[in-house]
């Protein structure tokens, strides 16, 4: 899997920070990075969320800050269970907006630590996030020093005390060089249209034109995850959705997230989540409102 660099045209300049809505009927997979820091809330849409080496469901009002050159995509669910188009907010900056003295003077200092915690991903509590968000929502519709000074205040409350965890792991190193970029992506690209079915590791090797053990081994390279554990995320991951979603028997779920037994089903849940699928329904139920 290689990341594609992506240019983030600025819409105006009356102001050097980027802030827009993004609605589409689905956020389509597109395993990118940019030079700029970026602060994405999920408004309405539920899938998995690729930040780095690791990768988790998403829902509702889930609020990341991630930090420059950072590869990320949000990959919504084909029949989401919202109604009407996914939709989020998106604050990007670059570096330079914030560097230098300025990052050193007192009033600034929880948005230093931010920044400096950012370089592998941050996701936020949900009591933080619901009211980030409101202040995220006005961003777009401001310019010049409002929407600076908004997003200082923003970063400013974001950095106070633990309202979030990291998401790459404290080993995770991109590598940025082109050489195959363009077979892995397909291999990337077809095992998120088909991890649900019995995709095999044969299918995706041929797919980029190397052998299963050459695949392995690259795939590992470039993810920091072997093949394996990467495709057990994704099925756990839509297993947690499904469980969330519904009332559908276990071996439902099992089958509709890609796995082929139940004994695999229950064995790779409990090695993901460290409780079973059904003590996982019913944790989830008991926290809704």
């Amino acid at each position: 899997m290689k990341p594609s660099l992506e240019h983030i045209a600025k819409p105006d300049t009356a102001s050097s920070v980027v802030a827009y809505w993004r609605e589409e009927p689905g956020f389509a997979f597109n395993w990118h990075y940019h030079p700029e820091y970026e602060l994405t809330y999920i408004h309405r849409g539920s899938g998995s969320r690729l930040v780095g080496d690791q990768v988790a469901a998403f829902h509702d009002g889930d609020l990341v800050l991630l930090g420059p050159n950072l590869p990320h995509t949000w990959s919504t669910d084909e029949n989401g269970a919202w109604e009407g188009n996914a939709r989020a907010v998106v604050v990007q900056f670059r570096p330079e907006v914030l560097n230098g003295a300025l990052l050193h003077l007192p009033e600034l200092a929880e948005v230093k630590q931010l920044l400096e915690k950012s370089g592998r991903g941050m996701v936020f509590h949900a009591s933080v996030a619901e009211e980030a968000a409101r202040r995220m929502a006005q961003l777009p519709s401001l310019s010049g020093l409002d929407r600076l000074s908004g997003l200082l205040l923003l970063l400013r409350d974001l950095g106070r005390g633990n309202q979030g965890s990291q998401l790459a792991s404290a080993l995770y190193s991109p590598s940025f060089s082109r050489d195959n970029e363009q077979r892995i992506d397909r291999a990337f690209q077809l095992l998120h249209q088909r991890y649900t079915e019995q995709i095999s590791l044969a299918d995706l090797a041929a797919e980029v034109h190397m052998t299963e053990t050459s695949f392995c081994r690259f795939f590992k390279k470039m993810t920091g995850k072997a093949y394996t554990d990467y495709l057990n995320d994704l099925r756990v991951n839509r297993a947690c959705r499904l469980l969330a979603e519904g009332e559908d028997s276990m071996s439902a779920v099992a089958y509709s997230a890609g796995f082929g037994s139940m004994t695999h089903f229950n064995r790779m849940f409990f090695n993901k989540k460290k409780m079973s699928p059904g003590a996982w329904r019913r944790k989830f139920n008991q926290q809704k409102p």
